[in-house]
């Protein structure tokens, strides 16, 4: 059996809190506060195998994200591009890029914005019924930060929770493409659809997936939410598959 390849990939560490909190509104539903934006603090590139991924997730803290591209080797001192001088790093495309070689995909689900509603193994099956190589990928499955929120014994959270699939492709400077080719054969399968936006009156693509992950810069909030007082979140440990 081949050992399997090492992934490259970022994680970000700021002063800032970088993962959503909840509390409990007066009326009983969930209120969300979204983590602050990623400006400065400091990257450093991990090389971990595939199997590793969920312990990396586990072990993030509520001022560390992921981000699936990299920046060159060691650790980073990332500034606002605004701000960069000299030789500074930021999270942007002109420092981060997807390694050429073995790296980190994800597949963003979002029940709320999709015409599509299914589980990380429907998903995965849609994913074979397009792609049928996909069926030999390894993937790791991650509830999003609001799944199974509870006030005592009563969810308030979606009982069909958002989630991340990631997988490992051995080429990952190929994402960007993949990424596209993956949602117009969605589209052509007929399980996407236009939906106007509120500020500007623009055509959104919406379907299974976001899009729009597909860029090395972008950050992926992984670590567990804020939970506030009389809320607690049921453990979601990710689940690697070979």
């Amino acid at each position: 059996m081949d050992t399997p390849a090492r992934i490259n990939l970022t994680t970000f560490s700021s002063p800032h809190i970088l993962v959503k909190s909840y509390s409990q509104a007066d009326d009983g539903t969930l209120k969300k506060v979204s983590p602050d934006r990623v400006g400065f603090g400091t990257a450093e590139t991990l090389h971990i195998f595939p199997a590793q991924l969920p312990d990396v997730l586990q072990g993030l803290s509520t001022h560390q994200s992921l981000i699936h591209g990299t920046a060159g080797d060691g650790i980073r001192k990332i500034v606002p591009d605004r701000y960069r001088k000299g030789t500074q790093t930021s999270r942007t495309k002109k420092f981060f890029s997807y390694p050429d070689g073995p790296g980190l995909g994800m597949l963003d689900h979002d029940p709320e914005s999709t015409g599509w509603t299914g589980s990380p193994d429907e998903l995965r099956a849609l994913i074979c019924s397009l792609m049928p190589s996909f069926a030999d990928a390894a993937t790791v499955s991650k509830f999003s930060a609001s799944a199974n929120i509870y006030s005592g014994d009563t969810l308030l959270s979606t009982p069909s929770p958002g989630y991340h699939l990631y997988f490992f492709p051995l080429n990952a400077a190929d994402l960007p493409r993949f990424g596209r080719v993956l949602f117009d054969r969605l589209v052509l399968a007929g399980k996407c659809y236009g939906k106007v936006s509120k500020n500007h009156g623009m055509l959104l693509k919406r379907g299974p997936v976001d899009a729009m992950v597909f860029s090395p810069e972008r950050v992926d909030y992984s670590a567990p939410a804020l939970m506030g007082k009389g809320l607690h979140q049921l453990p979601q440990r990710p689940v690697f598959t070979p």
